[in-house]
């Protein structure tokens, strides 16, 4: 006859267990890659286990070390779930391992960054100048402290040739950093889209996109920002486009309003 001797751990066990704190899900620039961002395991966590989608539709599970706080996916299907579950031992004897219930989060839409350095100005009849020497190339050179001013006039509309024909997902858009909801910053605008404008720099061509408005958080007059409004334009502001939008190579913006009192 042979004695022996363990602990049996249960659902009591299994219930004490916590999942580690997905902090964030965010794009590589490219858009290719999303990188998680972690929290500290807790205690006794010896890794997390993470099964999402690949780009061909085929699930894919990785084990996340419990010292990771990044961890990168090579690629993956656009809005697709992504679950994710703490393993856990009771001690170094234990055959098995325990989890708690799974968590869950929502992978974002497949986008990339358009190469700017294909982009270029296409300058129409009809299509507003550039002023003080603060010209339209500035609106993508990846400095917020830089920007394309406008001659004084409101309504204007502009062109850029993006290079080649592609659906946008998105657009972000830095206000001037000196002047913050106000002044010359555009309040409200719209985008077009077209792969043959017509030369004459009228409309006929040109297929609208949508119509977009910046955000105050605070909602305050003209002249007073909370640190809250500060922060959110300094970050940037996305305006998302209506997915299934066609392909354009050309895309045409007609501001509307500034949030302060001046015209350009």
């Amino acid at each position: 006859m042979v004695n022996a001797f363990g602990i049996t751990y249960g659902t009591n066990y299994t219930s004490s267990l916590v999942n580690r704190t997905l902090k964030s899900v965010d794009l590589s620039p490219d858009g290719s890659q999303i990188l998680l961002q972690w929290g500290e395991p807790a205690g006794g966590e010896l890794g997390t286990e993470v099964k999402y989608k690949g780009a061909d539709g085929v699930e894919r599970t990785i084990t996340v070390p419990s010292k990771e706080s990044v961890t990168t996916l090579p690629d993956y299907e656009s809005r697709s779930q992504l679950t994710y579950r703490s393993q856990y031992k009771p001690d170094s004897m234990a055959f098995e391992m325990f989890y708690p219930a799974a968590s869950t989060a929502t992978l974002p839409v497949f986008e990339r960054q358009l190469a700017k350095s294909g982009f270029s100005v296409l300058e129409l009849p009809t299509d507003i100048k550039s002023n003080h020497g603060w010209l339209m190339p500035y609106l993508w050179d990846d400095n917020i402290n830089s920007g394309f001013a406008t001659q004084n006039q409101v309504p204007c509309w502009f062109t850029i040739d993006a290079g080649q024909p592609a659906a946008l997902s998105r657009i972000k858009y830095w206000q001037a950093t000196d002047r913050l909801y106000r002044i010359e910053n555009v309040k409200t605008f719209e985008l077009y889209g077209s792969n043959s404008p017509a030369a004459d720099g009228s409309w006929d061509s040109w297929t609208k996109i949508g119509s977009f408005a910046s955000v105050k958080p605070s909602g305050k007059p003209v002249g007073e920002n909370t640190q809250e409004d500060v922060d959110y334009a300094l970050a940037g502001e996305d305006f998302p486009i209506t997915a299934g939008t066609a392909k354009y190579r050309y895309y045409r913006f007609r501001l509307l309003t500034n949030w302060g009192t001046a015209h350009s």
